[in-house]
């Protein structure tokens, strides 16, 4: 086909849109391009092409676009034009349950109202479906397999079923059409539309509501496994649909075509497709063991390369510099370009590019035996590098497309063992090759096995991509990166060679800071940028990279000149310096998995503190051994210690880079990750050659300015002193003139290889700097209110004050003011809250209140205290994590104690502080810092759980991170804009913010709480209806400026246990107002962000006299719901509104009542599967 940009070529060939359709032809057109695949997600619509083509202005154009906005399957800014919506893992999991709960109603009711007239049209339509099926016309089965359920729901006779579902489907209708496109998906789909059809006509709607749910289920769960995140390769989406391959030039008039148009389309399906759901369970294994294969290769060649590298330089005479850039190339490789191998093969296929880079490696090997010089050598190394760099990513994101995701941990730790096998037997197997054999060996047996993982691809490695990822790859960002780590590669080689101030070692230095600048430029105003640059923005994520930065510095440089000190200076041979590096190696295999189960109980920061520190010594240690002596004292240790260090780092790495981004730049960081160690190694080798070239040249010439040796014949000497170790003598020297210099030699290698093993150590000191200054604290303990943060008083007090008031013939208060009054002033807040409504009353009438309520304050009558829900779960899990927890109250010791013992949680605290115990109480901070001692915890480690600003104040003195929670931070029961907060108020939450060092994401979770609104007075005779609930926006996090009640705080508390814990991006709330006037229909509001539904609100008429209608289509809706989490009840009644929102992997719903004030009650629908989900109250 011809060239979209150049409508000239292509105009003939596409009929102009017919006037008497326009709008509704146009719709259609833009539908299918984006349904299809021409249009990826995520790409900008070319508005001048397509009006080009279709032959049109803009004016409708944009018309046709704002529809397709309005379905959701583009999205519309006011300054760059329309964008494809881009699906993601949370569209899938979030709506198409919601889709099949309104499938499943509908059934049921469609049952109960359909005639046999609808019946008879359905079973038509299914015939025509699987007479398509059966021709093999996907874009037609398709069209009536939708028709089909579109029918159903329709014949359910509710509009707002109908609405809601079909905005729900137009989100997700790309990977609707694509679940599909299997023929197994096909089979399976035709199969359910046979049980469909004969619930259907047995009006048996139970059983066809359960038919359509599991129908929608198997649909998303083929969507899923075809969109799985790859830890390197991104996200491993479904594959461009069948008519992917037709461009926008191949689009022709349907009406004016007819049936040949649909013909013509039909013919471009293809036979297979590009993205299989996982593969059959037979070829697993073989799967599993090509991507071992060829990750093994990649190991292999990185490890054993250093053990040869004093075998080439012995044959080639080869001088340092040349040596370097044999490792420094094809790391610069690897390390540039290892995330454009991920995006290439999201792009172009998986299988594709790990074949090629398979065929690369192989090439490159062959090309590496041969070598018949050290440059030729390293030009093929680069080579090596460079489809190192296309196989590496691929192998991850072929094993999770291949296998279902219960499968996939088993699979990818196989694939780790293997890789740490293969590390640790890698430079042992090559040192004896190298021995018995030659150093080409190492390369020639990749040949071999690269073709059985080219056969073994081919024959089950099923093809994926990703047709949402990027049309335009980062090119600049990758070019870019290669020319600044090689301009300083070259630039410290030369350095190490000729000084900093030769043009090409200083100079290329400037010239690669220049590059690294303006990489970083380009990545930092690039959309679909390789390394996202406000992913850095997150403290954990920058500080651990800068730590990886340190720690492979060190590592690789050490790794660099250890095989030319074992073998050129004590003589090893090849096979004994591999097995000297066996420690090292099981060491990391085997303790590496051990780590990982220290960092719950350690924390991450303290192991990445610990474990540079420990490699530190390590390295040191290896400046000790001189010339000969025995390897167990003079190199195991510091091997040893190495291994040791090293071990207690890599799971604590892996983990904090993940845990410190959100779930989908999970790849992406990991991707990062990996190219900054690549990098570290590269920078090493060559900066850490360079020094010891520094050190090695004046100290050999001070050495040899000793012996008895002609003039001449010491600078023919020093002039090779860029071989290092290697150095050949001039044969003329006799014997013991040679001894001699072999020994002056010696003494200066050595010289530099202490002078360069102490600078690693100082780099592994600098890196758990690093870790000790920006990674989060873990937190060891946390100390709670008693009143304001566990006991439910407030509960108790709206009792006994609403029985005060209906004496009075007067509306209750409800639970939602009177929680202002903790904290607050009982007789203040209750004066003023009489004064909203214009009922005076004497202060003697609220005395019995506040007495009331001073006695459950202060914890008098605990039989009448309740827990609040969900405080004991809180308590428990927080205990389960390994944290201490301590109690700090201004109320008496022996009531507190009582009051612990009667809600049976008094086990559950190590120490408790009342206020018999100590001389001065809050807001002074001794009390927090009595129980911080008393749990042995430090006060920067230990969240403080309080409920007033006061509290905060304390915690600051105490110096304590303070989580606050809702009931007393000071707003006052009027009508506010932002503007008009408390400036405190936003000031403590961002300085809450910014200083402590609880872990951002529980930090950001619980800050959500800080701020709080209560629902005002419902209106009394001449008073104007009160402000509804509002929002505001702070830090990403959206707060519910509606009363909050304690027991989120216990869900969100579990921000701290892994399996738990949520980004700011996930905490999505919106406030569904209730209506209090009668009159007023339901309201179903969609809270729509980044693509994902956020929430859903539902809003209900005062009175009972609103609209039957109206109830009972918010009836029918609210059964959807509780059909989406297997709950059965909670009609709605007069007076109540119902909030169902999402927050991370859970869904909870709010229901607010109108009986004078709002009340605001949260209620838990989320279970863990193996329980039933509890009935909503």
């Amino acid at each position: 086909h011809g060239d979209m940009s150049d409508p000239a070529t292509e105009f003939h060939n596409v009929a102009p849109i017919a006037r008497r359709s326009l709008h509704d032809e146009l719709v259609t057109r833009l539908r299918d391009l984006i349904v299809e695949g021409d249009l990826p997600p995520g790409s900008r619509l070319p508005e001048k092409e397509l009006c080009a083509q279709f032959g049109v202005s803009r004016t409708p154009l944009r018309e046709a676009l704002k529809v397709l906005a309005a379905d959701g399957l583009i999205e519309i800014s006011p300054h760059r034009g329309a964008t494809v919506v881009q699906i993601c893992r949370a569209d899938i999991e979030e709506t198409f349950p919601v889709m099949g709960a309104l499938e499943a109603l509908a059934g049921e009711l469609a049952c109960a109202r359909i005639d046999a007239a609808g019946i008879a049209e359905i079973t038509a339509l299914h015939h025509q479906m699987v007479a398509h099926y059966h021709r093999g016309e996907l874009a037609d089965y398709f069209r009536l397999n939708q028709q089909i359920h579109e029918r159903i729901l329709e014949a359910a006779g509710n509009a707002i079923l109908v609405t809601q579902h079909r905005s729900l489907a137009g989100r997700v209708r790309r990977a609707r059409y694509m679940a599909n496109m299997s023929a197994q998906r096909w089979r399976q789909a035709v199969e359910e539309h046979e049980e469909i059809l004969d619930a259907l006509t047995a009006r048996d709607g139970p059983r066809l509501g359960e038919i359509l749910r599991r129908h929608l289920a198997h649909k998303a769960e083929v969507v899923i496994a075809n969109m799985a995140v790859e830890e390197s390769g991104g996200p491993a989406r479904a594959a461009p649909s069948p008519a992917a391959g037709c461009r926008m030039t191949d689009l022709r008039p349907r009406a004016a075509a007819g049936a040949a148009a649909g013909a013509a389309e039909r013919s471009a399906l293809p036979s297979s497709v590009a993205a299989p759901v996982p593969c059959a369970p037979r070829a697993r294994p073989f799967v599993l063991a090509a991507t071992i294969l060829a990750s093994a290769m990649a190991f292999i060649d990185s490890a054993v390369v250093v053990v040869a590298l004093p075998a080439v330089q012995a044959e080639f005479g080869a001088p340092m510099a040349q040596l370097q850039w044999t490792l420094t190339g094809y790391t610069l490789m690897m390390g540039a370009l290892v995330l454009t191998g991920g995006a290439l093969g999201d792009r172009y296929g998986r299988r594709w590019l790990f074949s090629l880079g398979v065929g690369l490696f192989a090439l490159a090997s062959l090309a590496c035996a041969l070598a018949p010089s050290a440059g030729a050598l390293v030009a093929a190394r680069v080579l090596q590098g460079l489809g190192g760099a296309l196989l590496t990513p691929a192998s991850l994101a072929i094993l999770s497309a291949a296998f279902p995701r219960a499968e996939r941990g088993r699979a990818f730790g196989t694939w780790a063992g293997a890789a740490a096998i293969t590390t640790a037997a890698g430079p042992l197997l090559g040192g004896w090759m190298i021995d018995h054999l030659s150093w080409r060996a190492i390369f020639l047996i990749n040949l071999p096995l690269c073709l059985v993982v080219l056969g073994l691809a081919w024959r089950f490695v099923p093809e994926s991509r990703d047709p949402a990822s990027p049309r335009r790859l980062d090119a600049w960002g990758a070019g870019l990166a290669v020319l600044a780590f090689g301009l300083l590669t070259y630039g410290l080689i030369a350095f190490g060679e000729r000084g900093l101030a030769h043009w090409d070692s200083g100079g290329l230095l400037l010239a690669g800071v220049a590059g690294l600048l303006a990489f970083l430029a380009v990545e930092a105003g690039r959309r679909g940028a390789m390394m996202p640059l406000h992913l850095f923005r997150q403290r954990d994520f920058a500080g651990v990279n800068a730590l990886t930065l340190f720690l492979y510095f060190a590592l690789g440089g050490a790794l660099f000149l250890l095989p030319f000190n074992l073998i050129q200076v004590q003589g090893y041979s090849a096979t004994a310096a591999g097995a000297a590096f066996l420690p090292f190696a099981l060491l990391i295999g085997t303790l590496s998995r051990f780590a990982g189960g220290l960092i719950g109980r350690f924390g991450a920061r303290r192991l990445l503190t610990a474990g540079p520190l420990i490699a530190g010594t390590g390295y040191a240690l290896l400046a000790l051994p001189g010339v000969g002596g025995s390897y167990w004292t003079g190199f195991f240790p510091p091997m040893l210690l190495i291994g040791l260090g090293m071990a207690a780092c890599v799971a604590p790495l892996t983990t904090t880079v993940m845990n410190a981004v959100e779930d989908r730049y999970a790849g992406l960081a990991s991707g990062i990750s990996n190219a900054a160690a690549r990098i570290a190694s590269l920078l090493a080798v060559a900066a850490v050659g360079a020094l010891a070239l520094r050190v090695f040249a004046p100290t050999l010439q001070a050495e040899l300015s000793a012996l008895a040796l002609p003039a001449e014949t010491q600078a023919r000497i020093l002039a090779r002193a860029g071989d290092l170790a290697g150095l050949a003598l001039p044969p003329e020297l006799s014997a013991a003139q040679t001894a001699e210099a072999r020994a002056a030699v010696q003494t200066a290698f050595l010289a530099a290889f202490r002078t360069a093993v102490l600078a690693l150590a100082g780099v592994a000191a600098l890196a758990a700097l690093v870790a000790h200054l920006t990674l989060s604290q873990p937190l060891e303990a946390v100390v709670f209110d008693l009143d304001g943060t566990l006991v439910d008083s407030a509960a108790d007090l709206a009792e006994a004050l609403d029985r005060l008031l209906a004496e009075r013939g007067l509306p209750p208060v409800g639970l939602a003011a009177t929680k202002r009054m903790v904290g607050d002033g009982a007789r203040r807040l209750l004066a003023r809250a009489f004064a909203r409504v214009g009922v005076e009353v004497a202060p003697a009438e609220i005395e019995p209140a506040v007495t009331r309520f001073l006695e459950i304050y202060e914890g008098e009558l605990s039989a009448a205290t309740r827990l609040y829900p969900g405080a004991r779960r809180c308590l428990e899990r927080l205990r389960d994590r390994g944290l201490k927890l301590g109690l700090c109250t201004n109320k008496p010791a022996l009531p507190t104690r009582h009051l612990l013992q009667r809600l049976e949680i008094a086990p559950l605290f190590d120490a408790v502080i009342g206020g018999g115990d100590t001389p001065e109480l809050k807001p002074h901070p001794q009390p927090l810092l009595a129980v911080v001692e008393r749990l042995g915890a430090r006060p920067q480690t230990a969240l403080y759980v309080g409920d007033s600003r006061t509290d905060l104040k304390t915690a600051r003195a105490a110096g304590l991170p303070i989580a606050l929670l809702p009931s007393g931070y000071g707003l006052e029961p009027v009508t506010l804009a932002e503007s008009d907060l408390p400036s405190a108020t936003l000031d403590d939450l961002a300085a809450l913010l910014q200083t402590t060092s609880v872990p951002h994401r529980a930090l950001l979770a619980l800050a959500l709480l800080a701020a709080s609104w209560t629902v005002p007075l419902a209106p009394a005779a001449g008073v104007s209806e009160p402000a509804r609930p509002w929002l505001i926006g702070y830090h990403k996090a959206f707060f519910w400026m509606s009363q909050i009640e304690l027991r989120i705080f216990y869900e969100i508390a579990d921000a701290y246990t892994p399996d738990l814990a949520s980004d700011p991006d996930d905490l999505r709330l919106v406030a569904a107002a209730p209506a209090p006037f009668a009159g007023r229909d339901w309201r179903i509001d969609f809270l729509m962000r980044r693509g994902r539904l956020a929430a859903i609100g539902l809003e209900h008429a005062a009175r009972v006299n609103a609209a039957a209608a109206c109830r009972a289509q918010l009836e029918v809706w609210l059964d959807a719901l509780m059909r989406l989490h297997g709950t059965v009840g909670a009609r709605p009644a007069p007076g109540r509104a119902t909030l169902l929102f999402r927050r991370g992997a859970r869904w909870e719903v709010a229901t607010a009542y109108d009986s004078g004030l709002c009340r605001t009650r949260m209620d838990l629908v989320r279970a863990p599967p193996s329980v039933p989900t509890p009935r909503l109250r």
